[in-house]
Formats: C-alpha cells, structure tokens, sequence
C-alpha cells in the first residue's frame, strides 16, 4: 500500500471534517418548498446498445401516451457514432437526440440530459430498462415541494431470477462502510420511504438533482451516485420516496457488459462503496484504523483511491457532507417508514404540503370520502332570433381562467351567432395576481377519477337543460375545450357517444389511457387545433394525435398552426368550415 498517499487521504478528510464542523452548521433541515410546473422528461442514457434501446424507447412511448401530463424523451448516446442510430431516429421522431463523441459514463450523460430538459421532474431511465404502461402515471400524484424521488419497482425479465433489485433500498452497517441492498415489498400498494432511488428507474426533482448531480464526483464509471443523491437529500429535509404500483423490467447490466467483465463490474461496485464512505461517512479515527478499513480492497482499486484526483474529490465530499443538516431523520428508519398501510398508492393520499406522514401512527390512517352538494355555474349567451340551424355550443374554459373570459373568446370561432354556455370550472383558487383574482380548474393528479366524473356530470346536465329550453337536439350540439378540459371533452365523448355531434379541443392533449381504456367508438366529429410554439402541448406531443384520435373517432380534423398556448385569433377559418360540413343536413 502506498503510505504517503494514504497519510495525504487521512490528513485530507480530517481537513475537511474540521473546516466543515467549524463553520456555522444547520442542524434542522428545512427544505426550500420550490413549486413546479406540470410535465415529465424522460432522460435516457445510452451507449452502444442500439438493439435494446429501441425496445426501451417504445415501452417509454407508451408509458408517456399515458400520461396526463406534457412528456417528453431525451437520449444522450455517448461514445457511440450517431450513425447507429439513424434508424431510431426515424422511427422516433418525436424523442430529443443529445450526442457525445466521447464517453460521459453514467454520471457525465445525467447531467448533459438534465441541461436539456424541460420540466421540473426527470423520470431517469437506463436504456436497458423496460417501463409498464402506467409506470409513469403512478408516481404523479406522490410528488411534493417536499419529495425529491419516487422509485419505481424493478424486476428482472426472467422470473426465475432471484431479486436482487427491486427499487426498494436498505442499508445495512458493517465493519467499515455500509452495505446497500434491495428488499422485496410485502404488498404492491404501499407507498413508503426508501434509503434512495435508483439512477435506472426513478422520477427526480429536476432542480436538486442537478445540485446533486453536480456535487457526487470521483465515481466514474457508473454506481453509487444514486445513492449519494438519495443520502444527502434525506439529510437536507427531502424524501425518497417508492411506488410499487409503478413497475419495470430491468435486463441487468446488459449495457455495462459490453464493455466491462462481470468481474471488473463487481470490483469497481466495491471501490465505489469506499469512495461513498470517504465522502459522507466519519472519519477515520486514526491512521491505523484508515489503513484497516482499506484492507478488503485490491490493489486496483486501491491505486485508483490514491490518486491525486479523486482524493480531491473525497475530501471536498467530505466537507460538503459536514455542511448539511444532521438532525432531520435517522437514515435507518427511512425504508421503513409508511406513507399509507394498504391503500391504493394513485392520489389514496398526498405526502406533503407540512403533514407529518412520515410517522409510525400514518400506518393506521385510512382514506374517507363523503358526497355532498355543489352549486355550479354557467353563462348563457343566445341569439335574438334561433332558427332549426342554429347549433348549441358548450365551451369549458382552461387552467386558471373563467367562463367570463372564455366566452367572447368562444363567439369569435363562428360565423352564426349560437347559442353559447360557458361553463365555470369547479374548483376555484386565488390568482398569484394583486387583485386577488379567481382562477377555476377541472381536475388535479389526486381524486381525478372523481373529477372525470363530476366533469360529465356537469357537461351532461347542461347539455340537456339548456338543449330542451331552446329546443337543440344531440345532433347540433358541439362540445369545446381549452388547454386542461380537452383531454376530459374527448373522455366524454367516448363515454357518452350519443350527447354531441361535435368536439372540438383547442391547446390541450388527449386522456391519458385515451389508447388502453375500455371507451365506446366516438360518433363525434373531432377538430383538434395545435400550436407550434405552445410551452405546454408542443409539436412533438401533438403531431401524432390524428392517428390516436382515428383508433376511438372515424371523423378527425387535426390542424397544428402558428402561435402559442392562447385561443388562434383566426380559430374561424378553421371552425366555420367544420361546422358546417358536420351540421349539413342536421
């Protein structure tokens, strides 16, 4: 062993444990509670493993389409020509292709993926990791300001695997560093705390892992980031979370085996171990008891410790680890904590917002609903004179708005003048706005299926009121959207075929198991209208929605034009000519 060079690794952690101890140190961990936008990205890794990559991104097609929420898909190949994958990129057209001559590993390739995205969570994804069709949906409801990752559950391709790895981590202490493992879950509904969540298949608050991200060096090639990511989370006051309903298939180091020998893979998990142990563990006490603890390594490894470089790296590890809170949760108590015992882990119950749903007495909390009335509201605007053309319109407004605006925006698609009922969304808020003004919504991630159905509760009974006051039969009644209920008007014309003649959805997106839900065919002629520079439905999302309509509708109408998330000031040119076609002889 080299001595010098361990008396420099000794002497460098001690440095760092009294510079860090002596500066002033928080010792409650209070979380910055930053809000977030809605939308996923899924960042995919990939090196030299074209074939089961494009397995990994169909599986995440799907897992997106299901997704109530603007998605996107970013792969970072690195050390690979981009000329294997030309076909991918044909063939995925709507997924973003980040490329790098030389290799980033593990680390370098998150955080080239994390510049590029654009949502406020990052769904990691290892190329060789096959998602479930609801692996994304699940984990919606379970992010907080609080929450920094949500595991999924991993299982391996062949069933007859022992499961080494299942998302659900532990550790375990030992005669020096600590040890990591994967436990099985005893049920697949509880959602609960986990010791960290694996870089391969787990949802990410994107702004703290880059912070993270940034910080976990001296890794390289691959392991143990994650784990460094999770730690220090729990120790800044964040939770890690695992969703056992969310769930993918994982073909074990598939793509490390390209490259490295089973052999090297083991080893360089060992080194790993230590590294993280220097970087967040406590000191050694002594220089004997240094030389003791690096006793089990080889030779290789150990060399690779002792270089200049990655002492470096430890040390300034150790400092930042000294830096942060100490008091805010025993890491041998975070996988067993329970968010809800036996509950449905999609919206059963919320784990944030200042709740203390980390305790021991959450284990025997149990969800109640009740029914009761609620008023709703409508604007009614109708012509002086209706003919046995004049057509029904029911326009719901979009996230934040109120049918007041919605309305007049509603009149200017049509030629004739219709009967019109803008409808008030039912759950108000107050606008972040001096006036203190009124926002209305549709639905949320939490409760949704009660939203659904309060949504076509509502649509259906005006539709029938304001339909018999003036004498409007289904066949001349047209349902509208803006941004959030489009995905809902498209539910309802599924569920009730036989209501409208017409939907027509403006910004918005499609539900999200438009493509696995048990519907009826729509008898609705559909008009979709998409805009190139909308911030939230953008092109590539849009772009295959008339094919997907086409699987539920026969009449589709899609047109992607100029402009942003906002009512088209032109909308007439496209809806007067649609209306007519669809009410001829009606």
């Amino acid at each position: 062993m080299r001595l010098p060079r361990a008396r420099l690794l000794y002497s460098a952690l001690h440095l760092a444990e009294r510079l860090g101890r002596t500066r002033t140190q928080t010792s409650a961990a209070i979380p910055e509670r930053r809000p977030f936008g809605p939308g996923i990205s899924v960042i995919i890794p990939e090196r030299a493993n074209p074939a089961i990559l494009s397995e990994c991104l169909d599986r995440a097609r799907v897992a997106c389409r299901a997704l109530s929420e603007p998605s996107e898909v970013i792969v970072v190949v690195n050390g690979t020509p981009p000329s294997q994958y030309r076909r991918h990129g044909q063939n995925h057209t709507d997924v973003r292709w980040v490329y790098s001559k030389k290799p980033l590993w593990y680390s370098g390739a998150i955080r080239r993926g994390l510049a590029s995205a654009r949502y406020d969570w990052v769904y990691l994804l290892n190329s060789d990791t096959m998602l479930e069709a609801q692996a994304l949906e699940s984990l919606l409801s379970w992010r907080g300001p609080r929450v920094f990752s949500i595991a999924s559950q991993v299982f391996f391709r062949d069933p007859a695997q022992r499961r080494e790895e299942t998302g659900w981590t532990q550790y375990r202490n030992s005669n020096g560093p600590i040890e990591i493992l994967d436990a099985v879950p005893d049920d697949d509904t509880t959602v609960r705390g986990t010791f960290y969540a694996g870089g391969g298949a787990g949802l990410f608050r994107r702004y703290l892992l880059q912070k993270l991200a940034r910080a976990a060096t001296g890794y390289d090639p691959f392991y143990w980031e994650d784990v460094e990511w999770g730690v220090r989370a729990w120790r800044m006051g964040y939770h890690n979370l695992y969703c056992p309903a969310s769930r993918a298939c994982h073909l074990h180091r598939s793509t490390n085996r390209l490259f490295f020998s089973d052999r090297e893979i083991d080893r360089i998990l060992a080194r790993n171990r230590f590294v993280f142990h220097f970087r967040n563990g406590p000191p050694a006490a002594s220089f004997q008891a240094l030389l003791q603890t690096l006793t089990p390594l080889d030779d290789t490894s150990v060399r690779e410790i002792f270089t200049l470089r990655r002492i470096a790296q430890m040390a300034r590890g150790h400092f930042q680890s000294c830096r942060l809170p100490s008091d805010h949760i025993a890491l041998a108590q975070t996988w067993r904590l329970r968010v809800a015992q036996a509950l449905p882990c999609n919206r059963a119950f919320q784990p944030f917002e200042g709740r203390p749903c980390y305790t021991g007495e959450m284990a025997q909390v149990t969800d109640h609903k009740f029914s009761a009335t609620l008023d709703c509201h409508y604007l009614l605007q109708a012509p002086d004179e209706l003919t046995g053309q004049t057509p029904l319109i029911v326009t719901l407004h979009g996230f934040g708005m109120n049918p007041e605006i919605m309305l007049p925006l509603t009149a200017r698609l049509f030629d004739i003048m219709p009967v019109i009922v803008s409808l008030q969304g039912p759950y108000p808020f107050f606008l972040p706005t001096p006036q203190r003004d009124v926002g209305y919504g549709w639905v949320t991630s939490r409760h949704s299926a009660e939203s659904v159905r309060l949504h076509h509760d509502m649509v259906s009974h005006v539709l029938e009121e304001v339909g018999r006051e003036f004498a409007i039969p289904p066949a001349r009644r047209v349902l509208v959207g803006f941004s959030q209920p489009v995905g809902l008007n498209y539910r309802f014309a599924a569920t009730c075929p036989e209501a409208v003649r017409g939907v027509i959805g403006i910004c918005g997106g499609l539900p999200g198991d438009w493509d696995t839900g048990s519907y009826q065919p729509v008898r609705a002629a559909l008009l979709h209208i998409a805009r190139r520079q909308d911030e939230y439905y953008k092109p590539e999302t849009t772009e295959p929605y008339t094919e997907r309509l086409r699987r539920r509708a026969a009449d589709v109408e899609f047109h992607l034009i100029e402009g942003g998330h906002q009512m088209p000031s032109d909308g007439r040119r496209y809806v007067a000519p649609w209306l007519q076609r669809i009410l001829a002889n009606r």
